[in-house]
């Protein structure tokens, strides 16, 4: 289920966490990438985030390149870790704009950031453009064009950086206030089950309910599967993710003491 290196191996009613492999493949090279930009760093505090931008442009490029594999005969190409990049470098100039706010990219974001609404806007646009011909077939099949990729790149892009940009950079608004509300916490703690257990859920009620894909009965399907997702989120959340949350902290506690407590014996032994 969370592989996309061999076609055809996906465990059905799972097949959308593919996006863990990818995730995964970003981990382990991010060590790597961030010794490569300690060297720019003493050389130059703007460098890194100069790299970084010309990354996400090299990224947009590959995605258009490498384009996709025929679902159920070829890899995945299209969401490989280069197909992928952007995303993720994304993630790090936000992170880099957020330490150096001095930086020319940092203020033209924190400018952009000024504006909630435009943000917002900007965000439903590019959302809404994705969902046209502009970024490819509308179908669960392969991207038509090479370059629908990289379109489909930089409208999701577009979408993150319009609805992150707001929570980081603006004065409280609305949107930081809907976010922020007990309710919107808790489906931001269950939304990782949610993102698990929806299409189990769906295909499970597809089956038993004889309904075709895409041939209508959305909304009787909805109040059913979204209840259930979230339930099963709930229950995969206070089972599994926060007793492993709670069991990684202690141990990570547990080494902090202990180094902590061999470092002051040491000291007493001199």
């Amino acid at each position: 289920a969370t592989q996309v290196y061999v076609a055809d191996l996906g465990i059905p009613g799972f097949t959308q966490s593919w996006s863990i492999a990818t995730e995964l493949a970003f981990y382990a090279v991010l060590p790597l990438i961030v010794l490569a930009l300690r060297p720019a760093r003493r050389r130059d505090l703007a460098l890194p985030m100069k790299i970084l931008v010309v990354l996400a442009v090299v990224g947009v490029i590959a995605s258009g390149v490498i384009g996709g594999g025929v679902i159920g005969s070829e890899p995945l190409y299209e969401r490989w870790l280069p197909a992928r990049l952007t995303n993720f470098v994304l993630g790090m100039i936000l992170a880099e704009a957020l330490a150096r706010p001095d930086d020319r990219v940092s203020l033209w974001i924190s400018r952009l950031g000024a504006s909630p609404g435009a943000c917002l806007g900007l965000a439903a646009s590019a959302y809404l453009l994705a969902t046209t011909p502009i970024a490819g077939a509308l179908t669960l099949g392969g991207v038509g064009g090479e370059f629908d990729h990289a379109v489909k790149m930089v409208l999701s892009c577009v979408v993150a950086l319009g609805l992150m940009v707001p929570l980081l950079w603006s004065e409280p608004n609305t949107f930081r206030t809907v976010l922020t509300h007990p309710a919107s916490r808790w489906l931001g703690k269950v939304s990782y089950g949610v993102f698990l257990w929806h299409l189990a859920v769906f295909e499970g009620l597809y089956a038993v309910s004889g309904l075709a894909l895409f041939a209508g009965g959305m909304l009787p399907l909805l109040a059913v599967g979204v209840p259930l997702s979230l339930l099963l989120a709930a229950l995969s959340y206070s089972l599994v993710e926060e007793p492993a949350s709670r069991w990684v902290a202690r141990r990570l506690r547990r080494g902090r003491e202990e180094q902590e407590s061999a470092s002051r014996s040491r000291a007493t032994a001199r």
